[in-house]
């Protein structure tokens, strides 16, 4: 009885410490545009932004993926203009690392986040892998051929500064308490049946 019981305790710390990305990755990028940047619907000098969106699957195209994005423009919520189409491509260090969101339309005209710092996964043929920690990375300033926004009505470029983090979507990871709790239930389910069985014995 003792060795079940202890084998349950490990199994519920073990399902409680698992950091992982089962149902996809939500991906949320934190930034601040340089002084240079153009006023745009999507930009000022200055001003923070962020960008959120979820892969469904840690399996994406390495051409692109079309997901919905969240952005706002100093915490107020931007919608994406009709007829607009938004792409995701993530990319290995090599190419800058991190991914680009894209918010284009028909005539090829709109706004361009491009990303770089750590990659947050492998190219595999067609496929990127993607298979980062959940934490945070930091957008990399320096690689400035990679890190830019750029409005293609005017072809302006900028820079911005920021970081991205990736949490697990769809899959709820028990909290703490959650897990203490569960367990302190086993033990007690566990504590009953041994009392059972030890008075069915002394009955005997």
């Amino acid at each position: 009885m003792g060795k079940k019981i202890g084998l349950m305790a490990l199994l519920v710390l073990g399902l409680a410490a698992l950091p992982v990305f089962a149902d996809g990755i939500t991906f949320t990028v934190n930034g601040t545009y340089d002084l240079g940047t153009p006023t745009t619907a999507f930009s000022a000098p200055g001003d923070t932004f962020t960008l959120t969106f979820t892969e469904p699957s840690l399996t994406v195209s390495a051409n692109g993926t079309s997901v919905p994005v969240t952005f706002t423009l100093d915490s107020a919520t931007i919608p994406v203009p009709s007829g607009f189409q938004v792409s995701e491509t993530f990319s290995e260090k090599g190419q800058g690392g991190l991914f680009d969101v894209q918010l284009i339309n028909a005539s090829k005209t709109g706004f361009t986040w491009m990303l770089s710092g750590d990659a947050l996964g492998t190219l595999s043929g067609s496929n990127f892998n993607l298979n980062p920690p959940p934490g945070t990375f930091t957008i990399d300033p320096t690689q400035s051929e990679f890190d830019q926004f750029v409005d293609a009505e005017t072809v302006a470029t900028s820079s911005f500064t920021g970081t991205v983090t990736t949490s697990a979507a769809g899959t709820a990871v028990p909290e703490p308490p959650a897990a203490a709790l569960l367990l302190g239930g086993l033990l007690g389910l566990a504590a009953l049946g041994f009392r059972k069985r030890a008075g069915r014995a002394s009955a005997a």
